[in-house]
């Protein structure tokens, strides 16, 4: 179920730049199958960006690593809305 659930996602995802925030101390969605499924969107040619936070559990990487977080969320958006300056 997996395996279909990954192949409909990674086949209709939009063109626009992708932010994966994850960890390999989550218990739950194993870093090995992020890191797959980053690698198949960039084979597509679409811009992913990442940040492994290594240690934290599962959907808790703010509450963990707020700054980095931030930052890693900061960066992203950076990139995709550049400001432009008078």
């Amino acid at each position: 179920k997996l395996d279909r659930i990954i192949s409909t996602l990674s086949h209709n995802q939009p063109a626009c730049p992708q932010l994966y925030l994850y960890s390999g101390g989550d218990r739950v969605v194993p870093w090995q199958s992020i890191e797959r499924f980053m690698a198949m969107q960039k084979a597509t040619g679409r811009t992913v960006m990442s940040h492994d936070f290594k240690t934290s559990p599962h959907v808790d990487h703010f509450r963990t690593f707020p700054a980095i977080y931030a930052a890693q969320l900061q960066g992203f958006l950076d990139e995709c809305i550049p400001v432009r300056r008078k």
